[in-house]
């Protein structure tokens, strides 16, 4: 069973508070289903907060998890989604973990999404654990409908050997917003052989692209996505 590491740890992505900023540029939007639609993305950790680390790179969680969600943030504005991002570099929010929970939460809450999806790398015991899986938080809800449209693309797109299945979770980062929200463990990186997928730019690409086919699959369904 996955083990979410969502701790902080020792160390470097750097300390100065940044918030989150709206990516408005037009030429980028197009009239698909995802047009008009507010989204949130959330690069998990950042700063002292590393979360977690690669088994061989020792690569912080926060830089892999900020480099799929700038390539997510991308994605979307090109279907014509309004992306909000919580963090746009390698500082922290703010100056402790309960402060910076804080103000992820007031970003959410002051973007309104229609969905909102936090981007962090899972860690596990055993180095052959490995696999992208979904959480949400609540069962019977949009946000579990949500999960389960991107658990299949994340296993369909990217082709996964052994395929997870999204699982609720009581986690902080999924409760403040009105809209649907996912938390998306892409892989693990206490895994040898997916961590130097995780790492790779080319995977990461895969990874936002996977995710955007499951919202899209989600949106096509869910002419209201308000939950």
């Amino acid at each position: 069973m996955a083990v979410v590491l969502l701790s902080a740890l020792p160390t470097a992505c750097g300390t100065t508070p940044e918030k989150g900023a709206v990516l408005k540029d037009e030429t980028q939007k197009s009239a698909g289903i995802l047009s008009g639609l507010n989204i949130v993305v959330d690069a998990g950790h950042g700063g002292f907060d590393i979360g977690t680390q690669g088994a061989r790179t020792r690569v912080p969680e926060c830089d892999v998890n900020l480099a799929i969600a700038k390539l997510l943030e991308e994605k979307l504005a090109g279907e014509g989604a309004a992306v909000v991002m919580t963090r746009e570099g390698r500082d922290a929010i703010a100056g402790t973990k309960e402060e910076d929970m804080q103000t992820r939460a007031e970003i959410i809450r002051a973007a309104a999404p229609d969905i909102m999806v936090s981007i962090h790398q899972n860690r596990y015991g055993d180095p052959d654990v490995a696999g992208p899986q979904v959480f949400y938080l609540l069962k019977g809800t949009k946000a579990e409908a949500l999960a389960k449209y991107v658990q299949q693309a994340l296993n369909d797109e990217l082709k996964i050997k052994h395929p997870r299945t999204a699982m609720s979770g009581q986690y902080k980062i999924l409760r403040p917003g009105m809209g649907p929200s996912i938390i998306v463990e892409c892989g693990f990186l206490s895994s040898p052989q997916e961590e130097k997928l995780l790492i790779d730019p080319a995977y990461q690409k895969k990874l936002a692209a996977a995710i955007v086919v499951g919202i899209k699959a989600f949106a096509e369904r869910n002419l209201e996505i308000k939950v």
